[in-house]
């Protein structure tokens, strides 16, 4: 498996070709002089890797060529610097450009005279008359070819980027140079030229937010996806110079560079590290590589969400069927219990009417009696008999009075409010963090006798109920059950007998991603 290691300095770049391959079988001038075949015999050895994945601004174009050019006066003589792009093939993250050899030291282009002692690293076209013509040449020789890497990389650098960015595997061509250190002559040097912004499917600074870009994460998620990862030689002692490329909204302010700059510390641990900061370039585009699932396992995950909700709407469904039957037999028992105080009443008001015809034809037999006294000359029975026929239209008119009595009222629901400090309105599920898209769920719930909702009175009613996005209809259905079971109602009339205060009601919310 391939992983990058903590390396050395590096300049990036893509494409190119070897800086100079062997002209009518002769090869280029001086190059046994330039560059020893044995590599016993150098000095030190030192790697260029450029990045060119990524575009650069116009003004930006020339700075790896002069990047190129500064190193070159740091390199001590024998020393071999190795040029290397970057590609997009992350089994060869690396394409040779080509290979210099620095023949002299710098001192060798200095002279004698006091006049002409200065500070400054002298290079080709600021050599003094009295260096040796032999010096001369081999300088004329490494400058001539410096100069051809330099149109190299320049043209490569002008070529432009079509589209977002689809990989960088900046760790993978680290980790291919340090392979190869570990077998060449030391001391080493890494120069990398680059906006460091490492960019694959395990490992991306482009999908993950500048505050993940812990080196503590960045080991975990190593080993997670390279368990049996072998680590390549330790850069303890080397040096890795970088020429720092921030990308404004990326990298541009000094949170975000401090927090990069830092995960490179600790990637090149033991190595002697130094970033030289370039100006500031454009941000760009770039697509997300970091747990992007595959064609199948996106349709995997749409069908078990749709079987998922599928099965979320049957239970709702049947806890619907089931409550409907509850109510159904409710409301039946209630016709069956009016039906049995309708008879009790009519059969109360049939015995009354029996007593009132008894009592009438009672006044009848008296009336009959006070007549054939009255005939006989008794006064009496005229009292009787007037008394007799009051009585009976009081009794008439007691019955006639229970006859025509109206049926109480039937019962109304007691008003109810929600209790201070509840909102009768469901937030956006997850904080509204992520866009779910746009929904309407309608819940059908209880306020029993103590103003409270119980859970298993509270479902979503998938018929006034939907979502933009069907995948994530069970999460705004959960999120509005929630919010009514935790809601609790007061009664304006606790003791009022004469309303109803267990109640069915519902109620519908309206999601929308602000």
């Amino acid at each position: 498996m391939r992983f990058v290691l903590p390396a050395l300095l590096v300049l990036v770049g893509l494409g190119g070709l070897l800086l100079y391959l062997e002209r009518d079988g002769a090869g280029d001038r001086h190059d046994a002089d330039l560059c020893p075949l044995d590599t016993a015999s150098l000095a030190g050895t030192a790697t260029l890797l450029l990045d060119f994945r990524k575009p650069l601004d116009a003004f930006g174009l020339s700075l790896p060529g002069t990047a190129l050019r500064d190193l070159s006066l740091e390199l001590d003589g024998a020393t071999e610097l190795r040029a290397f792009a970057l590609t997009g093939d992350v089994d060869a993250p690396r394409q040779f450009l080509g290979r210099l050899c620095k023949p002299y030291d710098n001192a060798d282009l200095s002279v004698g005279t006091a006049k002409d002692q200065r500070g400054a690293v002298r290079d080709c076209d600021d050599l003094p008359a009295q260096v040796p013509t032999r010096v001369r040449e081999l300088a004329d020789g490494f400058c001539e070819r410096r100069a051809a890497l330099q149109d190299r990389i320049y043209a490569m650098a002008r070529r432009p980027i079509e589209g977002a960015v689809v990989n960088a595997h900046l760790l993978a061509a680290l980790d291919d140079t340090l392979l190869e250190f570990a077998d060449r002559p030391r001391p080493h040097t890494l120069y990398v030229f680059s906006d460091m912004m490492q960019h694959s499917d395990w490992y991306s600074h482009l999908d993950l937010d500048w505050t993940e870009w812990g080196f503590g994460e960045f080991v975990a998620r190593r080993e997670e996806t390279y368990p049996n990862l072998e680590y390549g030689p330790a850069m303890d002692g080397q040096r890795v110079q970088i020429y720092y490329v921030p990308r404004r909204g990326r990298t541009a302010q000094p949170r975000t560079a401090g927090a990069h700059k830092q995960f490179w510390r600790e990637y090149f641990a033991g190595a002697q590290v130094a970033f030289r900061d370039q100006p500031p370039m454009s941000s760009y585009e770039a697509l997300s590589l970091m747990g992007i699932p595959t064609e199948a396992e996106v349709a995997a995950q749409e069908r078990d969400e749709a079987e998922r909700l599928l099965a979320l709407v049957q239970e709702e469904q049947a806890m619907l069927a089931e409550a409907r039957e509850e109510a159904r037999e409710a409301q039946e028992q209630a016709r069956l219990e009016m039906e049995e105080e309708l008879r009790r009443r009519q059969e109360e008001l049939e015995a009354e009417v029996e007593r009132l015809r008894a009592e009438a034809e009672a006044r009848a037999a008296l009336e009959a009696a006070a007549d054939e006294d009255a005939s006989d000359g008794q006064p009496d029975g005229d009292v009787e008999v007037a008394t007799a026929a009051e009585a009976v239209q009081d009794e008439a008119a007691v019955a006639d009075s229970g006859v025509d009595d109206p049926a109480p009222p039937e019962p109304v629901p007691c008003d109810a409010d929600l209790l201070p400090g509840i909102l009768p309105t469901a937030a956006y599920p997850r904080g509204g963090r992520f866009n779910l898209g746009d929904a309407v769920m309608r819940v059908r719930f209880t306020v029993d006798e103590d103003g409270s909702t119980p859970d298993d009175e509270v479902l979503v009613d998938p018929e006034g109920s939907s979502a933009s996005r069907s995948r994530n209809f069970g999460t705004f259905a959960e999120t509005a059950i929630q919010t009514v079971r935790r809601w609790e109602f007061q009664f304006d009339d606790p003791d009022d007998e004469n309303c109803v205060k267990r109640q069915e009601l519902s109620i519908a919310f309206e999601f929308q991603y602000d």
